[in-house]
């Protein structure tokens, strides 16, 4: 997606700089009629060959901003593993974890969810 217009671009691939948009629905769960926010967000870590993205930003960075980043990794018994790291920052950053610190890893979570079951009925 192109970072100025928010249009997509010809080539989706993701790459580092390029705008990704998100669609978030908060809190997780809501009904698939409830109208998603929308988020353009920055890509500043893409690394395919490690399986992982990083994301994030914020307008006003010394007020507020987060960070997502996400990977894929195998573990020793050969199943997969998803993670899912966020980081707040900002003068508000503290507010913002005590108010809405459960909320965001409830979404986290059905994300990862949502995620595993979508996977699992496109494996079987």
């Amino acid at each position: 997606m192109d970072a100025n217009t928010h249009k997509p671009t010809e080539d989706r691939a993701p790459r580092a700089n390029a705008c990704l948009q998100v669609a978030m629905q908060m809190p997780p769960g809501l009904q698939s009629s409830s109208k998603p926010h929308l988020a353009h967000e920055t890509l500043s870590v893409v690394d395919p060959a490690a399986y992982q993205f990083v994301w994030g930003g914020g307008r006003m960075p010394s007020v507020f901003r987060g960070h997502t980043a996400q990977a894929l990794s195998t573990t020793a018994d050969g199943k997969t593993r998803y993670e899912i790291r966020k980081a707040l920052g900002g003068a508000s950053a503290y507010l913002m974890r005590r108010l809405m610190g459960q909320t965001l890893q409830d979404c986290c979570q059905a994300l990862a969810e949502a995620l595993k079951q979508r996977v699992e009925a496109q494996s079987s």
